[in-house]
């Protein structure tokens, strides 16, 4: 959290912003403090000690604090499941760089994020652009929900399982499936038979 939001940390989005992600970090900091204190007694409370400085009317010891409880009213899954794009974005863009011995340090010219779901591509562009755009060291990202102008589908038999099942009449089927038409995969992929 606090690598990701260096710069609204240090009010780079104005005073608001600033105050509302300190806010989170106290948070998260304060309630980190009270659920480690009974494995790390001496660790926690120095750090108790100078987060409640904070917080006028606070426990004098960590110790002295109840054990928080989950607030599933909390939960807020829409920006849950947002970061949980942005991780899958940030991770197969690493693999990627990996892959083609494109190192973090290298800056890129621009990333192109292909999906089909037009929701998952308006989490990545919008408020967590920055975010990836910082971590996969790109400067400029784009997005497009077209797969086949960026790769090509095609259907491939699994010679193994497939040859024990059907034998003699494995060719015949491995004829069939590179066939396939890719509106006919993309109908098999949405669920739909092929016969």
């Amino acid at each position: 959290y606090v690598r990701f939001n260096r710069k609204r940390l240090k009010g780079a989005k104005g005073p608001e912003d600033t105050v509302r992600a300190l806010g989170t970090l106290y948070s998260v900091l304060m309630t980190l403090c009270k659920c480690m204190a009974p494995c790390t007694p001496f660790f926690t409370e120095t750090m108790y000690q100078n987060l409640r400085r904070c917080e006028p009317g606070a426990e004098a010891s960590v110790h002295f604090c109840r054990y928080p409880k989950a607030a599933a009213a909390e939960e807020d899954t829409k920006i849950q499941e947002s970061v949980s794009r942005m991780q899958t974005v940030i991770d197969t863009a690493r693999v990627l760089r990996e892959k083609h011995k494109k190192p973090i340090k290298v800056p890129l010219k621009k990333m192109v994020v292909v999906h089909s779901d037009d929701r998952f591509l308006a989490d990545i562009a919008g408020e967590l652009q920055e975010y990836v755009l910082e971590e996969l060291n790109v400067r400029s990202l784009e997005t497009c929900n077209d797969i086949l102008q960026y790769a090509i589908i095609k259907a491939e038999p699994n010679w193994g399982a497939l040859g024990k099942r059907l034998g003699k009449d494995m060719g015949k089927v491995a004829g069939a499936m590179k066939a396939l038409s890719v509106a006919d995969l993309k109908a098999y992929e949405g669920g739909k038979e092929l016969t």
